[in-house]
């Protein structure tokens, strides 16, 4: 065919001068608050924390409360005290809590994490804040957190009383109560405070297991708070 169109076909990819490469770009989310579920599979997103914020107590109270209180002290110390009808000095147990990294375990990095919250250190700065439903008036308890004069007062849920008188948990300070909890049932079962939560109305003379955890040196100061229980 004289004066037909010769097309010639590569068989090859051509290179072109004029291609450009596209450019990706690269966005910095360093310092955004991670959203729940988005942390790492440790749970950590950030240098962990060897040691608590400062010193903070907590305790039940009001009528339908027992006179139970825990104390959290630097770096990391756990305090619990017991008082019982009739004892002239609480029985105290002492421990530490595990530290940054434990596993299966409430460390304290989520301690100190809880604690640190901005939730929780604005209602600690508003000298007394009460969260949900004071039940103390109905012979209830609520959960107190003190840190200096600052207190945080949680009661029951507002669907329990009239919700225009009723302010709910922030979510820091309910994951604060969670994690405090958590953590004094953890240490509770430590063998030095198994002890000292045995001193109840009906189980009082607990000698021989108190003798063999102050000889293991996790009692600190019991002596007296079981002489003074075997006195009804």
């Amino acid at each position: 065919m004289d004066g037909a169109l010769r097309f010639d076909v590569p068989g090859f990819d051509v290179v072109r001068s004029d291609r450009v490469t596209a450019r990706l770009e690269v966005l910095d989310f360093s310092d955004v608050d991670p959203l729940p579920g988005q942390l790492d599979a440790d749970g950590m997103d950030r240098p962990c924390v060897g040691e608590l914020p400062g010193d903070y107590r907590f305790f039940a109270e009001g009528p339908g409360a027992g006179d139970d209180r825990v104390t959290l002290s630097l770096p990391r110390r756990f305090r619990f005290e017991r008082r019982l009808p009739g004892m002239t000095t609480p029985a105290v147990c002492e421990t530490s809590i595990p530290a940054c990294g434990a596993v299966d375990a409430v460390d304290v990095d989520e301690v100190a994490a809880a604690l640190s919250d901005r939730e929780v250190t604005a209602a600690l700065a508003a000298g007394e804040s009460l969260f949900g439903c004071d039940a103390r008036t109905a012979g209830g308890a609520v959960l107190v957190v003190e840190r200096g004069n600052g207190r945080i007062i949680l009661g029951d849920p507002c669907r329990v009383c009239a919700p225009a008188s009723c302010t709910p948990p922030p979510i820091g300070v309910q994951r604060l109560t969670d994690v405090l909890v958590a953590l004094r049932d953890q240490e509770l079962l430590r063998p030095g405070c198994v002890a000292v939560t045995r001193l109840d109305g009906g189980a009082r003379d607990v000698s021989s297991d108190l003798a063999t955890d102050a000889a293991a040196g996790d009692v600190l100061a019991l002596d007296a708070a079981v002489d003074a229980s075997r006195t009804d």
